[in-house]
């Protein structure tokens, strides 16, 4: 029995109408061109073009934690540093 075979019509009708994840600066949708990374400070999701990878606080991070997802804002807050 395949996977496909398992969804009922009403399952597949569910994730049809549920709402695409949308950038919260720019509002683009999630689609598998455009993906999204979440704001590790406020949790909000942000398409790759509007947030900031790869980035450290020396106040509040230790040295075996890993890199971090940032906006804007959360940037400027917690000064956060490229390396």
């Amino acid at each position: 029995m395949t996977k496909l075979a398992k969804f009922n019509v009403a399952s597949m009708q569910k994730l049809h109408n549920r709402p695409r994840t949308q950038c919260s600066k720019c509002g683009s949708k999630k689609n598998y061109t455009n993906p999204m990374a979440k704001c590790f400070e406020c949790g909000k999701k942000f398409c790759f073009d509007d947030i900031w990878g790869g980035l450290y606080c020396k106040e509040r991070m230790k040295l075996n934690d890993s890199l971090r997802d940032v906006c804007d804002k959360c940037k400027e807050k917690f000064n956060y540093q490229q390396l």
